[in-house]
């Protein structure tokens, strides 16, 4: 399963993004200041102010980064969602479940369970199947670590 040092690993990298933003806005205003003692001392004497909006350029590179770095978290924050859902099921294989197909296409079959409200993938027993179809599954695998939870049609 996943370690609780797992899901402190990717809580701490979350907040240390937030702070590289921070840092990285810290840094565009001092690439503006010729020298290090000069930043030094405009700070200490309250001249720096960090409230001198950015250059376009500076500002159309953070916002590229703000917008990757977000994709990036939200990214994190599916997958451990999926790998909670996972370990919340790991120890129900073989149970079965009333669900509703989610999607149907060439690359798989979902399935919403209706209690818990959690989706995972109909390995077995698709064929014909629609969005909107309920059936009654059987959860047959879950992997934590990968936040894959399979299902087979059970009529």
């Amino acid at each position: 399963g996943v370690s609780a040092s797992s899901l402190a690993a990717v809580a701490i990298a979350a907040v240390l993004a937030c702070g590289a933003l921070t840092w990285a806005f810290f840094m565009s205003r001092l690439k503006r200041i010729d020298s290090i003692n000069d930043a030094a001392e405009s700070f200490a004497s309250g001249r720096f102010d960090v409230r001198v909006p950015p250059a376009d350029d500076e500002l159309q590179a953070l916002a590229k980064h703000c917008t990757e770095e977000e994709d990036a978290a939200k990214k994190v924050e599916r997958q451990v969602g999926k790998s909670a859902a996972a370990m919340l099921l790991e120890s129900r294989i073989g149970e079965r479940f009333d669900g509703i197909v989610t999607g149907a296409s060439d690359k798989g079959t979902w399935v919403r369970l209706l209690h818990p409200p959690i989706e995972g993938r109909l390995v077995s027993g698709f064929g014909g199947m629609d969005v909107g179809h309920r059936l009654r599954v059987e959860l047959i695998h879950t992997d934590v670590e990968r936040g894959y939870i399979d299902f087979k049609s059970v009529g």
